[in-house]
């Protein structure tokens, strides 16, 4: 879950473009200045090196392009960062709640069900113990800015077997106010959950074990009766890798 950088032709030109999550980060090893920490290597972007709008640890989406050629990238073994220009304005990720599922029976006040609880996204990311991904939900967009996203994890964790893998599930919900479905719509909804007290645990745990890599899925609510969830359906399952301490 996470974005390499490498060097390709591009029509006789030395570019690559593509689209990424990341953290914001201030890099101490290059003066200080605000980067965006993907995961699989720091980008320097001019438009985001601005702490009013883009402070440390806001989790940002951006359309990007390097230019392999430019001299600002020409030591970037030895800087740790590649210099990249923007091709849209980028997206600053809404951050949602992220804790420990004390109740998996009961319907929230103002719980909605999910389309899906997670889908296939550019968005999709762990950085920093962020984890960015996306949801889909059925609504208005009047709806979808009334919107909570929550997303939790068992108290004492046991993990199904998939395919010979560890797999660890999480559940994800929502709240939502308003009646005007007007336009409704099943909408990818992107968000970042602060999970790095339950990634740290499961990399502890599947070290131990001496395994390199495990599986994360996703539940989500798909029927009630009386206020109780009698229904979770599971996301297909995201492969991390173990991470060394």
């Amino acid at each position: 879950m996470m974005a390499l950088f490498t060097s390709c032709l591009n029509g006789g030109t030395n570019e690559q473009s593509g689209w990424v999550s990341g953290v914001m980060t201030r890099n101490m090893n290059a003066g200080g200045l605000m980067m965006l920490n993907t995961g699989g290597g720091m980008l320097y972007i001019a438009e985001l090196d601005n702490e009013t709008n883009y402070p440390a640890n806001t989790c940002v989406g951006v359309n990007w392009m390097i230019d392999y050629n430019a001299d600002e990238n020409a030591n970037v073994a030895q800087r740790g960062y590649y210099v990249a220009s923007i091709l849209q304005t980028p997206e600053i990720i809404e951050k949602g709640n992220a804790g420990y599922a004390t109740d998996t029976l009961n319907l929230m006040e103002n719980e909605v069900l999910l389309s899906s609880g997670y889908v296939t996204s550019n968005y999709q990311n762990y950085v920093d113990g962020w984890l960015m991904m996306a949801s889909s939900v059925r609504a208005s967009s009047s709806q979808l800015r009334t919107m909570e996203w929550y997303l939790s994890y068992p108290v004492e964790w046991k993990p199904v077997v998939y395919q010979g893998t560890n797999c660890y599930d999480f559940y994800v919900r929502a709240t939502m106010e308003g009646t005007d479905e007007t336009g409704a719509s099943v909408t990818a909804v992107p968000q970042a959950y602060n999970v790095k007290t339950a990634i740290d645990r499961i990399n502890s745990l599947e070290r131990a074990s001496g395994n390199e890599l495990y599986y994360i899925r996703f539940k989500y609510a798909t029927d009630t009766l009386n206020n109780q969830i009698t229904e979770w359906r599971v996301s297909d399952p995201l492969y991390m890798q173990v991470t060394q301490q």
